[in-house]
């Protein structure tokens, strides 16, 4: 892929800015990076994964490692409906991870980092809560490249 990265190689990032019309119906709107391995049905199947996961408006942080149980810390941030923010994902050469919700570091944050010589791509997963909550989900922009 393009758009991967080497742990350990250099620092990379990877930011996104986009809108939820209706948060209640974001059963997962998670963005970051995540093994580059076969798409999963289900984000929590992944063997490594760092994201900022937008769960019916709270702001969390999810990690995976080395395909162990997935890690959820409440960033006590909130998204509402119709807003509009942009989430950043920040991988240091060394592999330790760093948020940032609209250029700022999230009130709550959880420490984790990638193994070194592993390669991650950045990624959007959604699952909506339930159909009749789909709201409108709108990516205005997307950026991705080293530090």
């Amino acid at each position: 892929s393009p758009a991967a990265f080497t742990v350990g190689e250099r620092a990379f990032f990877a930011r996104l800015q986009f809108s939820i019309g209706t948060v209640a119906g974001t059963d997962d709107c998670a963005f970051g990076f995540r093994k580059a391995e076969a798409y999963q049905t289900n984000i929590d199947d992944y063997d490594e994964m760092a994201c900022l996961n937008v769960i019916t408006g709270d702001i969390k942080i999810e990690t995976i490692l080395n395909n162990g149980a997935t890690t959820t810390t409440d960033t006590t941030n909130n998204w509402a409906d119709g807003e509009t923010h942009t989430l950043e994902v920040h991988v240091a050469k060394s592999g330790a991870v760093t948020y940032k919700i609209d250029g700022a570091a999230p009130t709550t944050v959880a420490a984790f980092s990638f193994d070194v010589g592993e390669v991650v791509i950045p990624f959007f997963f959604f699952l909506h809560a339930t159909a009749a909550q789909a709201g409108a989900v709108t990516l205005k922009e997307l950026e991705a490249g080293a530090l």
